[in-house]
């Protein structure tokens, strides 16, 4: 059985996210629309898995494969599709 780790709000998740932020802000530099922080720990109070949720907004996605490498430097796995086939 899998268990699931959920905890009290902890404000060093914001912190965390901002750190990451202008990381990703720097890889996709003129590509990045945006950068959100989504998902229960973007909840202040609420309980939550103490994962960081980030969503990056893009100009082209056809563009962000040629990030991989960076991302895979800054610690992130490169999934592309996840799986998904396209119609």
């Amino acid at each position: 059985m899998r268990t699931i780790e959920v905890m009290p709000y902890d404000v060093a998740w914001k912190e965390a996210f901002s750190r990451e932020q202008v990381q990703l802000a720097k890889l996709f530099n003129n590509e990045v629309v945006d950068i959100y922080h989504i998902g229960s720990t973007s909840v202040p109070n609420l309980y939550a898995k103490p994962i960081i949720d980030i969503l990056v907004v893009v100009n082209n996605i056809k563009a962000v494969d040629h990030y991989n490498q960076g991302m895979f430097e800054l610690g992130y796995a490169a999934k592309g599709e996840n799986g998904i086939k396209k119609p």
